[in-house]
């Protein structure tokens, strides 16, 4: 799933003032947050990757931010009481 929100409602850390930032973010919600433990390490692999923090745990759920060798800034989480089902879509309580 790709959601798309407001500038306004994104962290202030990594706003539109941030170099590259476009006014969107892209995240990708996963299943736990042990999922984004590992999406982490696998970015942490990648050339190019800018890792924007450390994967925490919150009231909501938990994740990290990301910035792509184009810019793009990246949500990796995961919403507390949330499902994936068969077709990949999420669905939130």
């Amino acid at each position: 799933m790709i959601a798309l929100y407001a500038a306004l409602n994104y962290d202030a850390q990594f706003g539109p003032v941030a170099a590259g930032f476009r006014g969107v973010c892209l995240s990708v919600n996963l299943a736990s947050f042990d999922e984004c433990l590992a999406v982490y390490e696998t970015l942490k692999a990648i050339d190019g990757v800018e890792l924007l923090g450390q994967p925490t745990e919150a009231f909501w759920g938990g994740g990290f931010s990301w910035r792509d060798p184009e810019g793009n800034v990246w949500d990796v989480a995961w919403a507390k009481g949330t499902s994936i089902d068969d077709r990949g879509g999420v669905t939130f309580p």
